[in-house]
């Protein structure tokens, strides 16, 4: 994702969206300290990284 964003920067209309997934991502991640077994948090992150990383490629190909 780190190579994707450097490469080609999100255009302005994706920003709010890329930090709402980060936001949710350290929100996911603060709970997982608390509670590293937590399957359903687990699944939630990676559906989250998911999400951020499409977005992150649709935003470089446009």
């Amino acid at each position: 994702m780190q190579e994707l964003q450097a490469a080609a920067p999100a255009p302005q209309a994706e920003q709010p969206a890329l930090r709402e997934l980060d936001r949710s991502a350290a929100q996911i991640r603060t709970a997982l300290a608390r509670d590293p077994d937590a399957r359903f948090l687990l699944e939630r992150l990676r559906h989250t990284y998911t999400l951020r990383l499409a977005l992150t490629q649709r935003a470089a190909l446009t």
